[in-house]
């Protein structure tokens, strides 16, 4: 839970406090799945729909009071979505319970896109490196693992990166 405050007031730092609000709202719902994720295995469907819901509630509430983040994290959703279920097909390593965070992770970093001022592409290339290092980081915890690949949980270096990528977009 000090993790999910700490991660709120950054990114209520860089992106101000209304822009900011959908994203502090999701922290903590996708600290929890990376937790959860890291322990079991497993991300609960309960889970993944209440951080999307605690999102889009503070979302539409921002959206209303005139902050425009929506499309450009409709559009990330969808991306994130897709890339990941394409992943999974091609290797089904992947579970579906990262393919459906993805579309948390999309929301998160398509709103830290659109408030920092910054546009689609600027979040499809921010996406794709959060991506890359997230896979990164799940390779170099394999190496030190004695476990096999199968048994190396995704969603927290998946979270971990996205959150980075959503403070940095602010700046």
């Amino acid at each position: 839970m000090v993790a999910s405050v700490f991660v709120a007031a950054a990114l209520v730092s860089v992106h101000g406090p209304l822009q900011a609000a959908p994203l502090a709202a999701a922290v903590p719902g996708m600290l929890a799945i990376a937790r959860c994720d890291a322990a079991t295995h497993r991300i609960p469907n309960r889970l993944l729909a209440m951080t999307v819901i605690a999102f889009a509630v503070v979302a539409l509430g921002a959206e209303i009071a005139e902050v425009r983040g929506a499309r450009t994290a409709l559009a990330m959703a969808g991306l994130w979505f897709g890339v990941l279920t394409l992943v999974h097909v091609l290797d089904p390593h992947l579970g579906p319970g990262d393919v459906k965070l993805g579309i948390t992770l999309g929301l998160v970093l398509g709103w830290a896109a659109a408030v920092g001022g910054h546009g689609l592409a600027a979040a499809a290339l921010t996406s794709a490196g959060a991506f890359v290092a997230s896979c990164a980081a799940t390779l170099i915890m394999e190496s030190r693992s004695s476990a096999s690949f199968v048994g190396t949980p995704f969603a927290p270096a998946l979270v971990a990166a996205t959150l980075l990528a959503a403070v940095g977009l602010g700046v």
